[in-house]
């Protein structure tokens, strides 16, 4: 119980225990991908392209899962990877157990030698199949990137930590998994609150309704819509007890009441963008800038804090939803 040493932690933690329970299941892994362009290309929306190419050469990675021939890219999409038949109905399909991030979100182009990071952040069981995962960012540089479909090669693949630091090269056959690696809630439970004051900063765009029109993000959305799918992740895709994750979810609306934050300062962008996928055109918004709010928030932290690996809000599989909380 060291990590609740926080006398209002403590409290928090005899309160909610469901909710705990619950989250201390939730892990999650992080790659870092460089690749390096080998011709000129121009890109409609970067994270569109990785995406999309990404996922078109998973569905061309067979697998064999419970007994029933597939693919990663199926699996994926049919909650294949959760255990619990009733969960498998029950999926959200915002609750995908994998995000993309990328260092530079807007980049429009790429000349020979210019490389292009992106991270890749599993959820629970999906890391089981990580080799699969580098088959397809490996068959995704050689079919080419961009309007001009231009090769790039994979410079470098590898597994990083919560703080971004390199753990372990993947840039080998059959890379095996280093359960002991993984990042987990329980990791971030000893955060405490240094001062009254909580600035967010958010760095691509971050949108919490389908619809939402307003540059104000709320406190209390942001956290409960945060735990709701953090929940959502520990039963789907860390083997969390279903019944205690009933019990969890009945105790959000109490857990994020009191957040007992009032808003002090917004510098805040509401940013749109439109790109071609497919036959259709897409439109993400959301977002971008600083928010600080004033008052207490130690029941919280160790969520904000997961937040930054796992990001938050809608579109996480298109880079969007990154923030970091500046201490």
């Amino acid at each position: 119980m060291k990590e609740f040493q926080n006398v209002e932690k403590l409290a928090s933690y005899k309160k909610f225990s469901a909710i705990y329970d619950v989250l201390a299941h939730l892990y999650v892994c992080r790659y870092q991908f460089v690749i390096e362009a080998q011709d000129h290309t121009n890109f409609m929306f970067l994270p569109d392209t990785i995406r999309d190419s990404l996922l078109y050469n998973l569905s061309l990675q067979p697998i064999n899962i419970k007994g029933k021939k597939t693919n990663v890219f199926d699996a994926l999409q049919n909650g294949l990877f959760i255990d619990d038949k009733n969960l498998q109905t029950a999926q959200n399909k915002d609750r995908k157990g994998y995000t993309l991030s990328y260092l530079h979100l807007n980049q429009k182009s790429a000349e020979p030698g210019t490389r292009i990071v992106f991270f890749l952040t599993l959820c629970g069981n999906y890391n089981k199949y990580i080799n699969q995962w580098i088959a397809a960012a490996k068959a995704m540089c050689n079919n080419g990137l961009g309007n001009e479909k231009a090769r790039f090669t994979i410079t470098n693949i590898s597994e990083i930590n919560q703080f971004g630091e390199h753990i372990a090269n993947l840039n080998v056959t059959n890379f095996k998994k280093d359960k002991s690696n993984t990042i987990c809630f329980k990791n971030f439970l000893h955060y405490t609150a240094q001062a009254e004051w909580l600035n967010i900063r958010f760095l691509s765009p971050v949108n919490f309704g389908e619809n939402q029109l307003s540059a104000g993000i709320s406190f209390k959305e942001m956290i409960t819509k945060t735990l709701i799918r953090f929940l959502d992740l520990a039963a789907f895709y860390c083997r969390a007890d279903i019944s205690k994750y009933t019990k969890a979810n009945e105790m959000t609306n109490e857990f994020c009441a009191d957040t007992r934050l009032h808003l002090l300062q917004q510098n805040t962008q509401w940013k749109y963008i439109s790109f071609e996928s497919g036959k259709d055109i897409r439109t993400i918004c959301g977002c971008t800038g600083n928010i600080i709010w004033k008052g207490r928030y130690n029941r919280y932290l160790p969520l904000l804090k997961m937040g930054e690996i796992l990001q938050a809000g809608q579109n996480t599989t298109y880079g969007c939803g990154n923030y970091r909380v500046i201490e």
